[in-house]
């Protein structure tokens, strides 16, 4: 009998798509990393009446990964989703996860965006093997909070290729006991008025260009962003209210209505001086009209984008912990 691997592992490339060890481990959900191929085409000829032979189209390895969202422990994992990290203090450390702006680069991604750079995911399989997947680059990636589920992010990739091989072994992983973000440590707010929430969710689409491919390689080229096309939406779900605040349902169904814009901040305090923060800025609601639901509850819904503003990109987190660098 075989079992399922229980967690992920990851090593940033010095070489697009050549093996590196895998030195970075979280605990994970079920996930998996699947080689396709993009077209296969069948080649019929004149008066034939069935096809004679298959013409391969390119490779990729596409996967979707799911960990717990931690304070401390993931930090290079999380640059690579956003794009760009700054580190800073003296102890307790902060570290700034932004979506980067700057020119994409294949020849100098240190000097560019993490986004330019490529990873080597490692899935076990069973107690003895892993999908080990080469060339890899996040396509997108979000997180939902909700009391009664666990605080997690997953990310979806797209690389070069996909094999079976020996598993990492030696890993550590984060202490979920102190590390994991919880629920009942999230507090939102909304242009500095407090708002209670239900429910949120949010997803960064970085809209890869996923299917070019040279002449002369049997696999993808590296997917690459396409200019302008950044997305980062989300939802949040309270309780139709009556605050007198800029939290006030009112007021933020106003918004929705005169295309207003926002500011959100969660906030995840934990223990010490472990604290996450991400800040949605420039949100603009894109709404609708509150639906009375059963028990005569008014629930409402906001969907929203959040857009690129003038100093500070749609989305941001920052990290505080004790971890020097």
């Amino acid at each position: 009998m075989s079992f399922y691997g229980h967690f992920l592992g990851f090593g940033v490339e010095v070489t697009p798509g050549s093996a590196v060890a895998r030195t970075l481990f979280s605990k994970a959900y079920p996930g998996t990393f699947l080689r396709q191929q993009i077209p296969r085409e069948p080649a019929t000829f004149l008066g034939a009446r069935s096809p004679e032979t298959m013409f391969d189209g390119p490779s990729s390895c596409v996967g979707k990964i799911i960990t717990p969202w931690v304070y401390d422990g993931m930090a290079e994992f999380l640059e690579h989703l956003f794009g760009k990290m700054v580190t800073a203090g003296a102890g307790p450390y902060t570290r700034t996860f932004t979506l980067d702006q700057r020119p994409f680069s294949r020849t100098s991604p240190t000097a560019l965006t993490a986004l330019s750079a490529e990873l080597m995911l490692d899935i076990p399989q069973s107690g003895f093997e892993s999908a080990i997947a080469a060339g890899m680059r996040c396509t997108e990636f979000g997180g939902e909070f909700r009391q009664g589920n666990e605080v997690r992010f997953d990310a979806d990739f797209v690389g070069s290729s996909v094999v079976l091989g020996a598993k990492s072994t030696g890993e550590t992983f984060p202490d979920l006991a102190t590390e994991w973000l919880k629920p009942s440590q999230i507090a939102f707010t909304i242009d500095g008025a407090v708002l209670p929430v239900l429910g949120f969710t949010f997803r960064c689409n970085h809209n890869m260009n996923t299917e070019k491919a040279n002449l002369g390689q049997t696999g993808i080229n590296s997917p690459t962003p396409a200019a302008g096309k950044q997305l980062v939406t989300g939802t949040i779900e309270i309780d139709w209210n009556a605050l007198g605040t800029a939290a006030d349902s009112k007021t933020l169904y106003d918004k929705f209505v005169s295309g207003a814009t926002a500011t959100i901040i969660c906030t995840s305090t934990g223990s010490g001086n472990r604290i996450g923060v991400f800040t949605f800025q420039n949100v603009q609601f894109t709404g609708q009209t509150p639906e009375p639901a059963e028990g005569g509850e008014l629930p409402q819904k906001l969907p929203f984008l959040s857009l690129n503003h003038a100093t500070k990109t749609a989305l941001e987190y920052v990290e505080t912990n004790d971890t020097a660098p």
